[in-house]
């Protein structure tokens, strides 16, 4: 069986910036994938790129704990502050509004033009919150899309899956 190495840039529209620093090693023939947040300032943009360039492939970063919410902030009242920010707080996250973020994030991207090759989320809430994780597994077993995990955390139920997943993050 053939074996692939992907290396994968998350955070794909969070910034026009974040998106030109994605997009200039895909260029370089380093970097083949990408994970794009749909509620994020950059998003558009990176939308734009992503279909100007079919080489790279495009996931979704699904997000709740940075920006906006994708749904309308009355909709999901245990995700967000006054505002409409996401507070990123589990604890106060209910079951209903992780699954209508979920869904809208996604609807949002397909909405632009883009099917996901794979999903995957910010700061690995998926992997992090079982209610999170329940609701993405649901997604990628009915799109039959692949989804991130580490290999120390298998999961049988899910046949696109990583061997191995490196993953370094860089910050201040």
């Amino acid at each position: 069986m053939p074996r692939y190495i992907i290396i994968n840039a998350d955070d794909f529209g969070l910034s026009c910036s974040i998106n030109r620093g994605i997009m200039e090693p895909h260029r370089l023939g380093t970097v083949s994938s990408a994970s794009l947040m749909v509620n994020t300032p950059g998003f558009l943009e990176a939308v734009s790129l992503a279909k100007a360039t079919p080489s790279l492939g495009v996931g979704l970063h699904f997000n709740l704990t940075y920006g906006t919410s994708a749904t309308n902030p009355l909709l999901v009242p245990s995700l967000v502050r006054d505002g409409g920010s996401v507070h990123g707080n589990h604890a106060k996250w209910t079951f209903r509004d992780i699954a209508r973020e979920l869904y809208t994030q996604y609807g949002r991207m397909l909405k632009h033009g883009l099917r996901p090759t794979h999903v995957d989320s910010h700061h690995h809430i998926h992997l992090d919150n079982p209610v999170v994780y329940s609701l993405v597994k649901k997604l990628v077993q009915y799109e039959e899309l692949p989804l991130r995990l580490s290999s120390s955390r298998p999961d049988p139920e899910l046949p696109w899956v990583t061997d191995e997943l490196f993953m370094y993050t860089y910050d201040s």
